[in-house]
């Protein structure tokens, strides 16, 4: 049993991480290239949070930057909601 959980720890790294929802309030947020975080749910970027985002970022939900034009740079943004994008 001890050689079975850095096993499934290393399948549970290799998978997409899944969130509801996801704010930022003034924090430095990285996405690494070759990564993906998708969010179902709403993105939220408060005054001097920033997104430094080399991968993708995927979300469901609406998206609000409150900080400004530095809030995010470059990398891709999937915008998947029903709604109108």
């Amino acid at each position: 049993m001890k050689h079975g959980l850095p096993i499934c720890a290393s399948l549970l790294a290799a998978l997409p991480a899944a969130g509801q929802g996801f704010s930022n309030q003034g924090a430095a947020i990285s996405i690494l290239a070759g990564t993906q975080l998708t969010v179902a749910g709403n993105v939220v970027v408060g005054s001097g949070g920033t997104v430094d985002n080399a991968g993708t970022l995927a979300l469901t939900g609406n998206w609000n930057n409150s900080s400004g034009a530095d809030g995010l740079t470059p990398g891709t943004v999937q915008l998947t909601g029903p709604a109108t994008q």
